[in-house]
C-alpha cells in the first residue's frame, strides 16, 4: 500500500464518526442487503460485533505506519473471527458494505480515488484475516473470498 492510499483511507477516515449510532445502523442494513447470510453471525442480537468491527478500523488507520504491528493485530482478529463462525465468503460481503457506509456518509466527498484506496486498505485486511483464520485451525481459504 503506498503512501497516497495510506493519506486517503487516513484523511476520509477523519471524517466518519464511527461511534454514531446512525452509521453503525447503515452498515448493518448494507451488510444485510449484500450477504443475507451474515445475519447468521450478526444477528440483531450480535449488533455490538459490528460495532467492535468498525471500532477496530479506527484501529486499523491509526496503524497504517506500523504495518507490522497492524498485520499481527488483524492476525489475531481474523483468528477471532474464524471462532465467531465468520467465513472468508462473508468477507466479499462485508467489504461492499463498508464501502456503501462509507461513500453514503461521506457524499460527493467518496470520490473514485477514495474508494479505491478503501478498496485496496480492505483487500488487504481481508486477506491478512483469512490468514488468521488459516492459522486457527482451518486447512484451506475459502474460493469465494474475492466473488
Amino acid at each position: 500500500m503506498d503512501q497516497n492510499t495510506k493519506d486517503l483511507v487516513r484523511a476520509s477516515w477523519s471524517k466518519l464518526t464511527w461511534n454514531s449510532p446512525r452509521l453503525v445502523e447503515r452498515f448493518h442494513v448494507h451488510l444485510f442487503n449484500v450477504d443475507p447470510e451474515a445475519q447468521m453471525v450478526f444477528s440483531a442480537e450480535n449488533l455490538n460485533r459490528v460495532t467492535g468491527i468498525l471500532q477496530f478500523f479506527d484501529v486499523a488507520v491509526g496503524l497504517l505506519d506500523e504495518l507490522e504491528l497492524l498485520e499481527k493485530v488483524i492476525l489475531d482478529f481474523g483468528r477471532k473471527h474464524n471462532s465467531y463462525g465468520v467465513v472468508d465468503s462473508h468477507y466479499a460481503g462485508f467489504g461492499d458494505a463498508l464501502q456503501r457506509t462509507i461513500g453514503e456518509a461521506m457524499g460527493h466527498d467518496f470520490t473514485l480515488e477514495v474508494q479505491f484506496a478503501w478498496a485496496e486498505f480492505y483487500q488487504n485486511i481481508a486477506d491478512m484475516m483469512v490468514r488468521g483464520a488459516i492459522d486457527h485451525g482451518r486447512s484451506t481459504p475459502d474460493p469465494q473470498i474475492r466473488s
